[in-house]
């Protein structure tokens, strides 16, 4: 466990399966949830783009984050708080 701490510390890719990167980003595209006809690695591109973030590739399954955790603070910052504060 403390190998793959450090392996992620030290800026090596992240990478979250696509179902679990729309359920988590989704507020940066929820126009895009209605549209039966797109899957979620189409859902995850235009995630991506919107953002305008660099840094992200996306793989057969998964999208990474290929400059590790700081890649996902950018995208992280863009989600707005839902629920107040």
């Amino acid at each position: 466990m403390l190998e793959a701490v450090r392996i992620s510390c030290a800026g090596f890719p992240a990478k979250r399966p696509y179902p679990d990167f729309v359920d988590h980003f989704w507020p940066l595209a929820p126009d895009l949830l209605r549209d039966t006809r797109l899957d979620d690695r189409a859902i995850a591109r235009a995630i991506v783009q919107r953002a305008g973030t660099q840094g992200h590739q996306l793989g057969t399954t998964k999208v990474g984050g290929c400059q590790g955790r700081r890649s996902w603070k950018k995208l992280h910052a863009r989600v707005p708080r839902l629920g107040g504060t």
